[in-house]
């Protein structure tokens, strides 16, 4: 059962920030978000909230926030230290901290570390890891790679892929060297993946353009 927010706009503050609903307590939601409304959801056996995501709408900032608040929303992340993907996650959960204070110990604590390590659970032969975790409702967000949900979504194509604010994203540069005396085939190869057509698939995994 899931509880949707709508759209947040560009930032937090965006459409929904008139929104000002008291909650028992009679405090008001902060930030534009009806977090007072997603804690009364949860309260009542809500399993999941969503945001919406548009062109000019964050969709995980907020998702970010409200997971800050409640403590029954699973966010799924690979392994720290055994899996880079994992240590990328907790990294971005640092840069929450900016948002909201405390934020960076609340995600880790909540974090489902699903993927990655020596004791995770292994998908079924033929299907794709990160896909089979969302199908399995073991998550309700997972952080992974471009790359990862891309093949995600092409096995569950109901998942929906959401582009990680700049200002809490965590990103990677990687480097192509071609050896002195290499082959042929290696100079061939680098000048592809240069090349229009090269970056044209990458950037369809979600890598951005290289210099």
């Amino acid at each position: 059962l899931g509880f949707m927010v709508g759209y947040s706009g560009a930032q937090l503050g965006g459409p929904i920030a008139q929104m000002k609903v008291a909650s028992a307590a009679g405090a008001t939601d902060t930030n534009g978000l009806p977090v007072s409304k997603v804690l009364e959801a949860e309260r009542m056996g809500y399993d999941s909230v969503w945001t919406a995501e548009a062109y000019g709408s964050d969709a995980l900032t907020p998702l970010a926030y409200i997971a800050g608040h409640t403590s029954k929303i699973r966010l799924g992340t690979s392994t720290p230290k055994a899996d880079p993907s994992g240590d990328y996650a907790f990294a971005l959960f640092a840069k929450t901290e900016a948002l909201k204070a405390g934020a960076k110990a609340i995600l880790e604590a909540k974090a489902l570390q699903l993927t990655g390590g020596p004791t995770s659970e292994r998908a079924p032969d033929g299907k794709n890891l990160y896909g089979w975790v969302m199908a399995s409702n073991k998550a309700d967000v997972f952080l992974t790679y471009c790359t990862n949900a891309v093949q995600a979504k092409a096995e569950v194509p109901n998942l929906s892929i959401v582009a990680i604010p700049t200002t809490i994203n965590v990103g990677a540069d990687y480097g192509l060297i071609v050896l002195k005396d290499a082959p042929q085939a290696a100079t061939a190869l680098a000048a592809f993946i240069r090349s229009g057509a090269g970056q044209a698939h990458l950037s369809k995994y979600g890598f951005g353009a290289g210099d």
